[in-house]
């Protein structure tokens, strides 16, 4: 899902509910949405891989501002 489609579907609904979410694709475990972060992400597959944050130095294993491709949600667990 890309930004504008989130926004699309968020502006659409009550801004007063609770984000929330889910440990896994099969919904074993949710979670309140506690932050987020920007970073560059890098696909293993179709359905995960690693993103490199822009919070961190590129010494520390983080990506460049310039390279940032993704927001992270955090969730609080």
């Amino acid at each position: 899902m890309k930004v504008k489609e989130l926004i699309a579907l968020l502006s659409e609904t009550n801004p007063e509910l609770e984000v929330v979410l889910s440990k896994d694709g099969e919904g074993n475990s949710y979670s309140p949405l506690a932050d987020h972060s920007f970073g560059q992400y890098e696909p293993d597959s179709t359905y995960s891989g690693e993103l490199r944050s822009a919070d961190h130095s590129v010494e520390e294993g983080g990506c460049e501002r310039k390279d940032i491709n993704a927001v992270c949600l955090w969730p609080v667990n």
